[in-house]
């Protein structure tokens, strides 16, 4: 896809206005019904880590939820950026997705899921 005449990579004019800076007090043509929305759920999900021994994708973040841990961590404590991982470094660099772990071993827990399972050593030291 190019770009208009006289315009950098980032719609810039190079006199630096944003391209179409003119038209931008006039009618927009971005159709506010067309506009992807979250749509919200009245009702808790139950989320289930694993089934048939895979992992399930997590629940929409606009979701509000319950988690059952069955052998995954709940995304509430951990979730990754990506889905699917790429398996190499240049399909990763490739996409140009960031890749990044979300860690908070300290958030609260939703008021209707069991208490995280603890293991304690009582073998005497």
């Amino acid at each position: 896809m190019g770009h208009p005449p006289g315009t950098g990579l980032l719609g810039m004019t190079r006199a630096g206005s944003p391209v179409g800076a003119s038209r931008m007090a006039g009618a927009s043509k971005i159709d506010p019904t067309q506009m992807p929305r979250p749509l919200p759920t009245s009702s808790m999900i139950t989320f289930e880590t694993r089934q048939n021994n895979q992992a399930n994708l997590p629940p929409p973040a606009t979701s509000d939820y319950v988690a059952r841990d069955t052998g995954n961590c709940s995304p509430r404590y951990m979730s990754c950026t990506m889905n699917q991982i790429p398996c190499t470094s240049d399909l990763l660099s490739t996409s140009s997705m960031p890749l990044a772990l979300l860690v908070q071993p300290l958030a609260f827990p939703h008021p209707l899921e069991e208490p995280i399972q603890v293991i304690f050593n009582l073998a005497p030291s």
